[in-house]
């Protein structure tokens, strides 16, 4: 259990279970809002699949306090060849408005870097919009840098051509020798 800090009742920072996915499917929807992405891609029943079960593509832990979860969250295993090794990147971090600045975000960031200490990871990466200076802040106290890169990103049909050009391109499979 962790203290707040305040005179608020205590928070917990724990995996996710599957009975939370319906309000963590909420709080993503949220944290989508708040950068001004779109919501309502993530349902409940893509977080239990995708990162609760046998075949998970991603991890996810929460921040509770009183029944509530008031904070996630969710990241997977990487692999950077500058740093020659595996690592951590953070997909989201996200704590509700009115529980900002009471150290579940930090206890949230330290929860994924444990995770990753347990993998033997070397680094852990995440992005953050440029506008989210108390974000930056925050951050930089952990003693990360920021490093200046452009995010790229594809999806849909842009992914689907370039997939298709990608596999007009593959080399057949050859029989290993036994």
């Amino acid at each position: 259990m962790r203290s707040s800090g305040t005179d608020l009742p205590p928070f917990v920072v724990r995996a996710a279970l599957p009975h939370d996915a319906p309000a963590l499917a909420g709080l993503i929807d949220d944290l989508n809002r708040f950068v001004g992405a779109g919501t309502g891609a993530m349902s409940a029943q893509k977080l239990v699949r995708d990162g609760m079960g046998p075949q998970k593509r991603f991890s996810l832990l929460v921040a509770e306090m009183q029944d509530r979860l008031v904070g996630y969250a969710a990241w997977h295993e990487a692999y950077e060849t500058e740093h020659g090794g595996a690592g951590i990147f953070l997909i989201d971090l996200f704590v509700v408005a009115d529980m900002r600045r009471r150290g579940v975000a930090r206890a949230l960031m330290a929860g994924v870097a444990a995770a990753g200490s347990d993998i033997g990871a070397v680094f852990m990466s995440w992005t953050s919009i440029p506008s989210n200076a108390g974000a930056h802040a925050a951050y930089h106290a952990l003693g990360a840098v920021a490093e200046p890169m452009i995010v790229h990103h594809l999806s849909g049909p842009s992914l689907s051509a370039l997939a298709d050009q990608g596999a007009a391109h593959r080399a057949p499979r050859h029989k290993e020798k036994g």
